[in-house]
C-alpha cells in the first residue's frame, strides 16, 4: 500500500486528481490533498511520503519545483503536474521521478504508481509501544487486527486474542502508523487490510468479518472503497 501527497493550487484540479488515484490506483491508499504550500510543508513534518504530486504553477510565493526541496533528503517520489510541455526540462533538472501532463492520462497514471510499488522497498512490519494501565507491549503492525474507538478511549485487538485499551481516541492512534495497511472503515473502526475476510450487509448496515470472526462496522460511505482495497490486497 502506498501514501501520497497532492499539491495543487486549483481546487478542481487536485479534485479530479483524487478521484483518479481513488478509481484506479486503489494501492494509493492514504491521498492528502492541499492547495497550498504551508499546508503541505507541516504535513510534510509529521508522516512520510512514497509520492509527492505537484503542480508546478502555484499561484504563491513558492512554485512546485521550488517546494520539491522539501524532499530532497526523503525517500518520497516527485512527479509534477502541469499543463505545460515547456516545464518537462525544468521537471527532471529538479530530480523529479516522473512527471504529468494534464489532463492527465488514466494510463499514465497507473503506470507511475506502478513503478514506485515496484521499487518501494520492502521492510519488516513497523511496531508501535503500546501501554495501558498495567504493561506496555512491543506489537507489530502487521499483527494488529483491528482497533475500535470510543470517544476519548480506544481498544486494540491482535491477532493472538490480546486486547489492550489506550486512553486516547482512535484519530490519535491512526496517526501513530508507520504504514499503509489500515484502512478507517467507520467512525469507530480502524480495519488491517490483511485481517479482513468479507464485507457483509445485515439490515442496511455493512460489516468487515476478521480474523477470528471478530466483527467491525463499515459506514455505507467506505464500503465501495474497501471492497476496491480487498481486491487489490
Amino acid at each position: 500500500m502506498l501514501s501520497a501527497l497532492l499539491l495543487d493550487d486549483e481546487p478542481d484540479a487536485l479534485e479530479v486528481l483524487d478521484l483518479l488515484l481513488q478509481r484506479h490506483c486503489p494501492s494509493v491508499i492514504r491521498r492528502d490533498c492541499f492547495v497550498t504550500p504551508l499546508g503541505a510543508r507541516k504535513a510534510i513534518d509529521q508522516h512520510d511520503y512514497d509520492l509527492a504530486f505537484l503542480d508546478i504553477q502555484l499561484q504563491r510565493s513558492i512554485d512546485g519545483l521550488q517546494f520539491a526541496e522539501a524532499f530532497k533528503d526523503t525517500k518520497t517520489r516527485v512527479v509534477f503536474t502541469t499543463a505545460h510541455q515547456r516545464f518537462a526540462l525544468a521537471a527532471f533538472k529538479a530530480r523529479a521521478f516522473d512527471y504529468l501532463l494534464k489532463p492527465i492520462s488514466t494510463t499514465e497514471l497507473k503506470r507511475v504508481v506502478a513503478e514506485v510499488s515496484l521499487q518501494r522497498p520492502k521492510t519488516d512490519s513497523p511496531t508501535l509501544l503500546l501501554s495501558d494501565l498495567n504493561r506496555s507491549v512491543r506489537i507489530a503492525e502487521k499483527d494488529i487486527v483491528f482497533v475500535a474507538g470510543s470517544g476519548s478511549y480506544c481498544r486494540v485487538y491482535d491477532a493472538a486474542g490480546e486486547v489492550i485499551e489506550l486512553s486516547h481516541n482512535l484519530s490519535t492512534f491512526q496517526s501513530r502508523l508507520a504504514s499503509n495497511y489500515f484502512f478507517r472503515c467507520h467512525q469507530s473502526f480502524l480495519v488491517n487490510l490483511s485481517h479482513c475476510r468479507e464485507v457483509v450487509s445485515q439490515n442496511r448496515q455493512f460489516s468487515v468479518i476478521l480474523t477470528k470472526n471478530q466483527i467491525a462496522l463499515v459506514s455505507r460511505n467506505r464500503k465501495k472503497e474497501l471492497l476496491t482495497l480487498l481486491e487489490t490486497k
